[in-house]
């Protein structure tokens, strides 16, 4: 995530010389935004991660990553695991970016009221990743401010207090 960020702000700064780096500049920081979110939910989760699916069997996956998860299900689903079915530690696995964004606010990691700026953020990533014409977008640091600031908030509450 630190690295693709890092990416972000020197594509900007290459924006100043080729004018179509300005917009692969904003997608690299929403592709930050994006992975930093499945990496919270991941971090949320300890060393491990307890798997069960709708027949109650279950499998310890360490360390854990949001990706690893769907992966596991995806290669065992004639066994019954199912993506959309799987309890995670306890609790439904937010296989979606939209299902995720929801958990980092039902977890008070992110205001309620900040939700549809990093729904937004995810939205965007995506319309960058799948255009059917090319883009070319105003050249923004605010992008890459608002950005780092959302990812940078993802983590607050994980720093040492005091």
């Amino acid at each position: 995530m630190k690295r693709v960020f890092h990416i972000a702000k020197e594509l900007y700064i290459f924006g100043y010389f080729r004018y179509s780096f300005f917009t692969v500049s904003a997608h690299y920081s929403y592709l930050a935004l994006e992975s930093a979110i499945k990496n919270r939910y991941a971090t949320s989760l300890g060393d491990k991660a307890i798997l069960m699916n709708s027949k109650g069997q279950q499998f310890e996956i360490r360390p854990p990553s949001w990706e690893r998860i769907p992966e596991f299900c995806k290669r065992h689903r004639k066994e019954g695991w199912s993506v959309g079915k799987i309890r995670v530690n306890g609790e439904a696995f937010p296989s979606t970016m939209t299902a995720l964004v929801k958990w980092l606010v039902d977890n008070k990691i992110v205001p309620k009221w900040e939700r549809r700026q990093y729904e937004a953020g995810v939205y965007l990533r995506h319309s960058l990743s799948h255009l059917e014409s090319p883009s070319v977008l105003t050249p923004s640091a605010q992008t890459l401010r608002s950005t780092a600031e959302k990812i940078n908030k993802l983590y607050s509450s994980l720093a040492p207090q005091g």
